[in-house]
């Protein structure tokens, strides 16, 4: 499962064996280059981590930390995860973390998995209940490898990529793997795990231009023209799972239109129960316009409103969205409750193996005796 990710993390390797206990990890250095290799310990190696990402506010917790007498012998952010997690306990340690992250942490004397995604899920992580065995990766990928993993598809995931264009957490395109939602923990102590959030993002206001005003900004356009054909072999391989979205980003992808509002239906949302009554009375004029062929066209925006905007407030946001109508999604996916048998869908392991931010995985296999961990980033 480590070489797997092994084009995530090129920087270095770790491991950890802890009786039926073991954790790997592929890294790619970002802080503390020659001190933050992983799996990262506590002072008497009973907590032992992981981490995919980066603790923004590793510094201020750091000192406070270091002012309650915990001891550390690294400069890498990763590090104050074991101390926190000392302080707090399993339930508490990542309230207090600012960034974005994925973690496993182990601890020894408890005999206990702690698993956490940050707040807005920029960081990935899935997980795979068998019977007494517990995966969990950055990446569908990895989970591929493991013995007796089935790909069955799951016909929910399927109808959520065809009505959004991508397959929401908790869902994966695999009917036995789940990711993990943002905001969550998930805790395992050789029973079943406990799944729980622990943060709901919040929405944030944000006057015109502060952003560009506050750092003094010099914009520049830059074409790029990508060879299509070239690159859709490595983009399906990255994604892992069906994903058909389209993005536009500046600087970086970090979801700014979902956290501040940004898309029109937002727009439409705030607009809808003012202007429902007269929508419903103007859909059969507004659904008689002529279809244009330009992307998002008023006509479109117009007939997308007028159909949804009666619906309560989750069904009206859902209707705006939605890509194929549920009619048309029970057609193709043809569900098992009609007689019709489940549609077959082939996804193959990374043969490439892009260059990119570290991921990680891990694995648990039982026997009658004992447990055993396998954990790999």
């Amino acid at each position: 499962m480590n070489e797997t990710m092994a084009h995530r993390g090129p920087d270095s390797e770790g491991t950890l064996v802890d009786g039926p206990v073991g954790l790997a990890v592929r890294r790619l250095s970002i802080i503390d280059l020659e001190g933050g290799d992983q799996p990262i310990g506590n002072e008497d190696r009973r907590v032992q981590v992981v981490q995919n990402g980066e603790i923004y506010n590793y510094r201020e917790l750091r000192a406070e930390l270091e002012r309650r007498g915990h001891r550390f012998s690294t400069r890498s952010d990763t590090e104050v995860l074991v101390h926190l997690y000392e302080e707090r306990g399993p339930r508490f340690f990542v309230d207090a973390l600012r960034g974005m992250f994925a973690v496993a942490l182990w601890d020894s004397r408890e005999r206990r998995l702690v698993l956490a995604r940050d707040r807005f899920g920029i960081k990935p992580l899935h997980y795979r209940i068998a019977g007494p065995t517990l995966s969990f990766g950055s990446e569908l990928k990895a989970l591929l490898s493991v013995p007796g993993f089935e790909r069955e598809v799951d016909l929910d995931a399927l109808e959520a990529f065809l009505a959004f264009n991508s397959i929401p957490a908790p869902l994966t395109i695999f009917s036995g793997v789940r990711k993990l939602p943002p905001g969550h923990t998930l805790i395992w102590e050789g029973r079943e795990p406990q799944v729980a959030r622990y943060a709901r993002p919040r929405p944030v206001a944000a006057e015109d231009g502060v952003v560009a005003e506050r750092y003094g900004t010099d914009h520049h356009e830059l074409v790029i023209r990508p060879d299509a054909a070239e690159l859709l072999p490595r983009l399906v391989e990255a994604f892992d799972e069906p994903f058909a979205d389209s993005s536009k980003v500046a600087l970086s992808g970090e979801g700014g239109d979902e956290l501040f509002g940004g898309y029109y239906t937002y727009v439409a949302d705030q607009i809808a129960p003012r202007l429902a009554p007269a929508a419903r009375a103007l859909r059969g004029v507004v659904e008689r316009l002529p279809s244009s062929t330009a992307k998002v066209s008023l006509d479109y925006k117009a007939k997308r409103f007028v159909r949804g905007a009666h619906l309560p407030p989750l069904e009206r946001h859902h209707a705006w969205k939605e890509i194929f109508s549920s009619d048309a999604r029970a057609e193709l996916v043809a569900r098992r409750r009609d007689g019709i048998s489940n549609p077959s869908i082939c996804i193959a392991p990374a043969t490439r193996r892009p260059r990119g931010p570290s991921r990680w995985h891990a694995s648990r296999t039982s026997t009658s005796a004992s447990t055993s961990w396998t954990t790999c980033w």
